[in-house]
């Protein structure tokens, strides 16, 4: 499911999945949200919108870019649905970073 590189470590210790991002990795994604906004800027939101359309799952995310609202990434994610949201969140910023700036 996702585009980032993952390490899955199993322990006795755990009773529930959490999910780890480091530095560097929420660096690169703060980072990458900050180059949308300015792209966003730049072309206007409905432009990030036409050229997102046939994608209706991402189609609220350039007005969360632009307004950031909605699109914080957490360094740690405990339990399935909370992990399955952060690497929804990270695998839908990097489609639409590849389809408004490729």
């Amino acid at each position: 499911m996702t585009t980032i590189p993952t390490e899955i470590i199993f322990d006795t210790e755990f009773t529930q999945p959490v999910l780890y991002l480091n530095a560097q990795i929420l660096t690169v994604f703060q980072e990458t949200l900050l180059a949308l906004r300015q792209r966003i800027d730049l072309m206007g939101i409905e432009e990030a919108q036409e050229k997102l359309a046939q994608y209706p799952h991402l189609a609220k995310i350039p007005r969360q870019i632009q307004q950031a609202v909605g699109l914080t990434i957490p360094s740690k994610s405990e339990g399935s649905k909370k992990i399955i949201h952060t690497l929804t969140s990270l695998n839908d910023i990097i489609r639409v970073c590849s389809l408004l700036d490729p």
